[in-house]
């Protein structure tokens, strides 16, 4: 189409300087430019810093994705470097009184029943045990090396059920179910066992209960003869009870 006159809009003849019906000057009058070239060039930098930002925005997802997977095999790899190490048993963490016994650095305490001997436990995780003739009451603990909350955050019930028959190959568990102690979420079984101490064969009765607390885990574990639950069942429960996480 030929160029026209912006101010009376005649056709112009190709590169006029002035319009041959109303004699203007038409040469400082500055022609609109193409709108599809204007759009072309207003989009294009928006659409590279569209571009850029997307960039931007999957470089922090895939950043925080490797964070986040080495922050999480930095916490697996410090719980399975602590659970393969055993309980500090020093007597400097002890304290007892009686039959209250206290330890410092796993920030607990427990009254044993009465009159029952306090001593070091048996094995790498075993704290503490009391006894009396045939029953025993022991605490059995494991730093994990990482804040763990509840104990229902670590595993589930069934979890820990099978995680206590992994532990002890012989024992059968009764009954299961959530309980409280010292006010937290613990879990709670009763449990029967077999095994061989001297070519004799034991047979024992009794209850588990765990809980966690920060970056411990406590179990609590009380047993007897199963001619003598009866009796000492009371003692088991009463003592149990008296567990406390000093956490403050």
């Amino acid at each position: 189409m030929p160029p026209k006159c912006p101010y009376c809009k005649s056709d112009l003849p190709q590169n006029s300087a002035f319009c041959i019906n109303c004699g203007r000057d038409i040469r400082q009058h500055k022609q609109p430019a193409n709108p599809v070239h204007e759009e072309r060039v207003f989009r294009q930098p928006q659409e590279i810093i569209k571009s850029k930002n997307n960039l931007f925005t999957y470089v922090n997802i895939l950043f925080l994705a490797l964070a986040t997977l080495c922050i999480a095999a930095f916490i697996l790899f410090s719980i399975r470097n602590k659970i393969n190490s055993p309980a500090d048993k020093d007597a400097v963490n002890q304290q007892i009184i009686g039959n209250l016994y206290r330890n410092t650095k796993y920030k607990f305490r427990i009254k044993f029943p009465e009159h029952w001997v306090i001593k070091n436990g048996d094995g790498p995780n075993i704290l503490v045990k009391a006894t009396h003739d045939a029953s025993t009451i022991l605490l059995w603990v494991k730093d994990t090396g990482a804040k763990i909350g509840d104990i229902d955050d670590l595993y589930t019930i069934d979890e820990w059920r099978t995680s206590m028959k992994e532990r002890y190959k012989s024992l059968i568990i009764v009954e299961s179910k959530p309980v409280l102690i010292d006010n937290r979420k613990s879990y709670y079984a009763k449990y029967s066992v077999t095994y061989t101490a001297l070519d004799n064969k034991v047979n024992m009765i009794g209850y588990i209960f765990a809980l966690t607390s920060n970056n411990i885990m406590y179990t609590i574990m009380a047993g007897t003869s199963p001619d003598k639950f009866k009796d000492e069942e009371s003692l088991f429960t009463s003592s149990v009870k008296t567990f406390v996480v000093e956490d403050y």
